[in-house]
């Protein structure tokens, strides 16, 4: 059953089971802070993608033993 929790700073209150809920941020110690109340410090930015070809990704390819795209023959 879902709970309720308390933002600390403003004193809004939702319910922990409510899909917002999820913007939350919630302090080592417990305490619940709304997205209204968060300092930019304690959010995250949502919108940095999370696929990006760096230098390693070819390495990576190389190890991975599913990819089979050096094998195929020329046709």
């Amino acid at each position: 059953m879902p709970g309720l929790a308390q933002c600390v700073r403003c004193g809004q209150i939702a319910s922990t089971g409510y899909t917002e809920f999820i913007r939350w941020h919630v302090s080592v110690d417990g305490q619940a802070i709304c997205p209204h109340c968060l300092t930019p410090s304690e959010t995250v930015d949502d919108d940095t993608p999370v696929l990006t070809d760096s230098p390693d990704d070819q390495l990576l390819r190389d190890l991975d033993p599913d990819n089979d795209e050096d094998d195929q023959e020329p046709d």
